[in-house]
């Protein structure tokens, strides 16, 4: 049942609303709490540039290149440095960045700024900037966070290398522990400290005890010196004597006097490959933090992926405050709520937590330029603009199509749309799952179900009149109802390969050709061919039938209407026969386009008398319908052998498994048979050898090729011949479902195999009738 109630719980803002948020945030100066002293220009070869999306080190640092973050810092630095999206381009733009002029390019970098809250224990103080340096790119002067580990350390190193044998280890740990508390009250009257942080999620991990274990923290300290080899600072990392830092520092800050004590921050969460994950949960830090309850903590990172349990603890403790970098839910406040809860996040908190004492100030027009509103339109206004100059629909159709190839849709009233769009209310719909695992007939294939719904999502930007009187249409998207994507929502996988292919640097132009069929609708239901008055390829013997050219010009003339602009048209081979070419257009909004033109020609040929069909193979002895798609690389540098020939390599490598979901259809393999213009076998010229193609000539007829031909040509595998071979392809294919996602081969298999099923029930030509009523 279609569920109107969206998870997401928007409220409806106005555009002026929205850009007066926008505005805020855009000027909000930001308080970096949580960072680290950057790089000395001589130091930057030390550490590879692929770590700032990644905490991996040595050899699975490559891996790095495939993640999440790392695709979107590529996309983010390409926008900012002005050059291709990929990871070389950017690597170069940013050496010469820094090659040019070092200091702004950090400038660049911290624009918007206002201060930095430093931790200054983690890196070697010859590769890196003193804190106070980073004062010249930010407005106010940048404070120190204090890592208690690295504080140990150095005292521990320094003592270990000045004793001996006949040392007495318990004064000395005792003296240690005097140097420790020393250098945490200097900290703590320091005003150049903002605070403290604690790694021990590294070290022994976030199960701290309630209490300190002294002996065991005695014997620790034992161990280290005793087994001392004399390197640089000690890794502090034993049990008993981490717990032992973090307790005593607690209990120096509570120990300060008055209210404003300086906040300990605790690492949480996910980190290098050194730490214990099932130790890095802050639900471990819950004794810890009661034993301590007026020292201000810090939990770092969200938590993640434990920020559920981070959420807990800082709503039930007055003292625990959670970092928390990417939640914000959608219409969960006012646009003035919204503009306060970014000055918080941004400033406000920190402020008061680090006791900075910063008057709140926004960035000027001439420190941060003037601001300008976004350019991109709310659904309202995009839907308002399109109504000018023309009538009022009726319907506003949401679209999509399933694994079948066939189109669906829900149909809203315009007063409904309307009043969800004035509302700022959610427009998505609920859908059954299921709508992505029946056949055409509605029946459900196996490993679908019935439960559960995805939520239709509208895309405004495909938004077109008709495709009859009184309707608009536009595609959607399927999300979870967390927003998460589908892999079985074919328009979804679409608009990722488009993605994956910028972030290549590749940008496409498809142009659509669409053959069709008109057929004559019979009393009995069937439909037959029409009168073949000496039609054939690009004759004008079509005109024997006046309906026919106006037909054809009511389709060109209804599509221009709808900013729809056919660039051919002309009669095809087989009876009733024609081709519609479309223009070059990105490949999302080509596909619309030849989905909503589809339609529109349907019903004009329905209103006409005829019945449209797309059916590969209509006739046995005449050509077949096809759907050409003509794919070029658009992209600077498209042109050049070195971009299109491994592109062109990789289609043919994948083509068999490829032809699944081109040849998805017991029907269109009806129609791939040598002899008729559509080749059934394997033609020579463009040949994969490694990441090359080899252009040749083939001078004979490839269905009349010797075994010995194919073999000089590399000619060594012929297109599937069936669905269930094609299908078997596919699932041998690992590299491409890896790309698509291993659920959505899965379920369109299931799909394939449930429709392939059905069909050998039918004879020739009652299957033969089936498919035409449906396509």
């Amino acid at each position: 049942m279609p569920s109107w109630t969206s998870s997401s719980g928007a409220t409806g803002v106005t555009r002026s609303q929205l850009d007066e948020v926008a505005r805020a945030i855009q000027k909000c100066p930001i308080i970096d709490n949580h960072a680290h002293p950057l790089l000395k220009p001589e130091a930057l070869a030390k550490h590879p540039l692929l770590s700032i999306t990644t905490e991996a080190s040595g050899d699975a640092i490559h891996a790095a290149s495939t993640s999440l973050s790392h695709l979107r810092g590529i996309k983010q630095l390409a926008h900012v440095l002005d050059c291709a999206q990929t990871w070389e381009a950017v690597v170069a733009a940013i050496e010469q960045r820094r090659i040019e002029d070092y200091d702004d390019w950090i400038s660049e970098c911290l624009d918007g700024i206002e201060t930095i809250l430093i931790d200054d224990g983690l890196d070697d103080v010859d590769d890196v900037y003193n804190y106070a340096r980073h004062d010249a790119f930010t407005r106010s002067p940048c404070k120190r966070i204090v890592r208690i580990e690295t504080v140990a350390g150095w005292i521990v190193h320094r003592v270990a290398v000045a004793s001996s044998d006949d040392d007495n280890l318990d004064e000395i740990f005792e003296t240690v522990l005097e140097e420790f508390d020393t250098s945490i009250r200097n900290a703590i009257a320091d005003p150049e400290v903002a605070g403290f942080k604690s790694v021990i999620c590294y070290r022994t991990g976030l199960d701290i005890s309630a209490s300190v274990d002294i002996a065991l923290a005695r014997t620790s300290f034992k161990e280290i010196i005793t087994s001392y080899a004399g390197k640089d600072s000690i890794r502090i990392q034993h049990p008993g004597l981490n717990d032992l830092l973090v307790h005593r520092t607690a209990q120096l800050i509570s120990e300060t006097p008055g209210r404003q004590k300086k906040p300990l921050q605790f690492h949480t969460g996910l980190g290098d490959n050194d730490i214990t994950l099932t130790k890095s949960s802050p639900a471990h830090l819950q004794d810890f933090i009661r034993a301590h309850p007026i020292v201000p903590i810090v939990l770092l990172h969200a938590s993640y992926p434990f920020t559920r349990e981070l959420g807990y603890l800082a709503t039930v403790y007055a003292n625990v405050y959670a970092v928390l970098c990417d939640y914000v839910r959608r219409g969960a406040v006012s646009w003035k709520g919204a503009i306060e809860l970014a000055r918080d996040v941004l400033f406000n908190n920190s402020n008061r937590l680090y006791h900075l004492e910063l008057q709140f100030s926004e960035w000027g027009e001439d420190e941060y330029g003037e601001f300008e509103p976004e350019g991109e339109e709310t659904d309202l206004e995009l839907f308002t603009r399109f109504l000018r100059g023309k009538a009022v629909p009726d319907f506003i159709r949401i679209s999509w199509t399933d694994l079948t190839a066939m189109p669906r849709m829900r149909m809203i009233p315009f007063r409904k749309l309307m009043s969800l769009l004035e509302g700022g209310k959610p427009l998505d719909i609920g859908i059954t799952k299921a709508a992505l695992g029946i056949l055409q007939h509605d029946s459900l294939a196996p490993g679908f179900t019935a439960s559960g719904e995805y939520r239709l999502h509208p895309d405004f930007s495909s938004l077109k009149s008709g495709p009859i009187p009184g309707h608009f249409g536009m595609q959607g998207d399927f999300r979870e109802r967390d927003g998460s994507w589908v892999p079985l929502c074919p328009r979804t996988q679409l608009s990722r390969a488009q993605e994956l292919g910028a972030r290549e640097g590749l940008s496409f132009l498809v142009g659509f050709e669409i053959e069709f069929v008109l057929l004559q609708r019979h009393s009995t239901g069937s439909y037959g061919d029409l009168t073949n008055d000496g039609h054939s390829w690009s004759v004008s013997r079509f005109f024997a039938d006046p309906k026919i050219p106006k037909l054809l010009a009511d389709i060109v003339k209804s599509l221009e209407s709808m900013d729809i602009f056919v660039e051919q048209i002309h009669a095809e081979s087989a009876p009733g026969q024609f081709e519609l070419v479309l223009p070059p257009l990105p490949p999302v909004q080509a596909v619309d386009t030849l989905l909503h033109t589809r339609e529109v020609i349907a019903a004009l040929a329905t209103a006409a008398g005829y019945k449209f069909t797309l059916y590969p193979k209509p006739f046995p002895h005449a050509c077949g319908t096809a759907a050409h798609a003509h794919i070029s690389i658009s992209s600077s540098g498209g042109e050049k052998k070195v971009v299109y020939e491994p592109f062109y390599a990789g289609v043919l490598k994948h083509l068999r498994a490829i032809t699944a979901f081109t040849y998805s259809n017991p029907a269109s393999h009806e129609r791939l048979v040598d002899g008729a213009w559509a080749g059934g076998s394997g033609i020579p010229g463009w040949n994969k050898r490694g990441e090359k193609l080899i252009w040749q000539d083939c001078e004979v007829d490839p269905a009349n090729l010797t075994e010995n031909d194919r073999k000089e040509l590399n000619v060594t595998e012929m297109l599937p011949a069936s669905v269930e071979e094609a299908l078997q392809a596919l699932k041998e294919d690992k590299e491409l479902t890896e790309l698509l996602n291993s659920e959505l081969v899965e379920k369109y298999t299931a799909v394939k195999q449930y429709e392939l099923k059905v069909l050998s029930n039918m004879n020739e030509e009652n299957r033969r009738q089936w498919i035409i009523a449906r396509y």
